[in-house]
């Protein structure tokens, strides 16, 4: 029997030598192959895919050779089947405490029980045979040191969505003040409202008046049922239909303030599908997120102010996020959320304002993230279908202007309550709308809307929802958090249509 060189070197590069050339390639290839795993292909699960607990807590990670887990994270085995309960603030869990690795979990470890269940240990109990914890969001290289995952095709209006619940925390009631800097940029109406701010004339006068005084001996009512003060034409009246895309409704009063208002936002999708890559490498991050076949918007709204109008309101309304459960491991899932922040820029008390419009585009939305830049996809232009020009009704003696502007946010990745983190796509909509008093001569008009698309490989937080977040945390004496995190763009404008009356007092 030939023996080989104890030199474990010299005897690789005299068998490497002896090989023919195609089997070094092979060998070569094979090594360069074990340390890039090919791409885990996840495909969205149907419900009768489920268990009851994996549908109400989501699915638990595996150890696996072809992911890396961050040094920090202890995986829990034992997935939904553990869990006794979730918190509705979101962020505090109740856990078996027999499950094995459980105790394992400390403050600054990175629990992971289920794809819901998993974030950052800001505080841990044992209670009886129990563990109650508090999550908060960890970064997506803490959660992987290593991954290469992808998907396409998978389908957004799916039947198999997993609702899931909004946040209940201390002091939170919906709608809550924001500044909405988190939302899509807001859209300027300021030179509107300052052209019908500029509006001469007083023909129109004694008429304005007796409708306001119409208004007077109407209470503003309840939302969607607004002082009838012809030729106004509600707006809101119909419902959405959610089955022809992501879409909120906010209605809501704020009787200290004397503001009414009701909202809808709608982004139209024609069998929309999503693709989506991550690739990690340690602190490498590559991803692409792609939206199919969005296809157009709606946006509409009715407001009304009383006599008891102390000033204009900054609203932000989250509507109930839903997921569908990917396959494989580790076990991501398509989490989809929508906002929709108002903000009212009235100036006369006792008016009545609405607007309603439609757009069409028919283009993909989304983004790839490679070598930390960002490459943002979107439509070319939008199409009118309904004017908002020709939808605006209202009745005031001082300009009126109302912001709309609405997001729907995807993510492929883990986490849940907005604190997924993983590849995000921002789709946003930004509508201002300005009209003039009645005592003018022309009643100036305009209006514009922008369609934005942000992308991101980390986790945000609302700022107004982060304020309740870090208020709950407080009251259990752990630090606050951040909110944000990872990688993000700003938004990008990515179409734009503006309409305005040509008058020469609208200028």
């Amino acid at each position: 029997m030939r023996r080989f060189r104890t030199d474990p070197i010299g005897d690789a590069n005299t068998a490497m030598r002896r090989l023919p050339v195609a089997v070094i390639a092979a060998i070569s290839l094979a090594s360069c192959a074990s340390k890039e795993p090919a791409p885990i292909h996840a495909h969205a699960l149907s419900r009768a895919e489920l268990t009851p607990a994996e549908i109400q807590y989501g699915r638990a990670p595996h150890r696996d050779p072809s992911v890396t887990y961050g040094r920090d994270v202890v995986i829990v085995d034992g997935g939904a089947d553990i869990i006794r309960e979730r918190g509705a603030d979101g962020l505090s869990w109740t856990i078996d405490a027999r499950a094995p690795h459980a105790n394992e979990m400390s403050v600054g470890k990175i629990a992971f029980v289920t794809n819901q269940c998993v974030g950052r240990v800001l505080a841990v109990e044992r209670r009886g045979p129990d563990l109650r914890v508090v999550l908060g969001p960890a970064e997506l290289t803490d959660l992987f040191e290593r991954l290469n995952v992808a998907a396409s095709g998978l389908a957004v209006a799916s039947p198999d969505a997993i609702e899931r619940p909004l946040p209940e925390l201390p002091g939170l009631t919906w709608p809550i003040d924001s500044s909405g800097e988190d939302g899509p940029v807001r859209p300027d109406v300021g030179s509107l409202l300052k052209a019908a701010a500029l509006e001469g004339g007083d023909l129109p006068l004694q008429r304005s008046l007796y409708r306001l005084r119409t208004i007077q001996n109407v209470p503003p009512g309840t939302p969607g049922i607004l002082p009838i003060v012809p030729p106004i034409r509600f707006q809101t009246k119909k419902p959405l239909n959610h089955a022809d895309g992501e879409a909120i409704e906010l209605q809501n009063a704020n009787d200290m303030k004397g503001v009414r208002i009701s909202a809808q936002a709608q982004l139209y999708l024609r069998k929309p599908t999503v693709d989506f890559e991550l690739h990690i490498n340690f602190t490498r991050v590559d991803a692409r997120l792609i939206l199919h076949n969005a296809a157009g918007l709606k946006l509409a709204f009715d407001s009304a102010v009383s006599d008891q109008f102390r000033g204009n309101i900054n609203w932000h309304g989250e509507g109930p996020a839903h997921s569908i459960q990917l396959s494989g491991n580790p076990p991501l899932a398509l989490n989809i959320r929508n906002d929709l922040w108002v903000s009212t820029v009235m100036s006369a008390r006792q008016s009545v304002f609405n607007a309603g419009g439609e757009y069409e585009f028919n283009a993909d939305l989304g983004f790839t993230f490679h070598d930390s830049q960002f490459t943002v996809v979107g439509p070319k232009g939008l199409i009118v279908r309904r004017s908002p020009m020709s939808n605006m009704n209202g009745v005031s003696l001082g300009p009126s202007g109302l912001i709309l502007r609405h997001a729907v946010s995807m993510t492929v990745g883990v986490g849940g309550l907005g604190f997924t983190v993983g590849p995000t796509l921002g789709v946003g909509t930004s509508a201002g709308v300005a009209l003039g008093a009645d005592t003018g001569i022309i009643k100036c008009r305009g209006a514009s809307v922008a369609l934005q698309v942000q992308g991101g490989v980390g986790w945000t937080i609302p700022s107004g929802l982060a304020e309740f977040v870090n208020g709950f945390l407080s009251i259990l004496k752990i630090r606050g958090i951040p909110s944000h995190g990872g990688y993000s763009t700003p938004w990008k404008q990515v179409a734009f249509s503006g309409e305005r009356m040509t008058s020469g007092v609208c200028r």
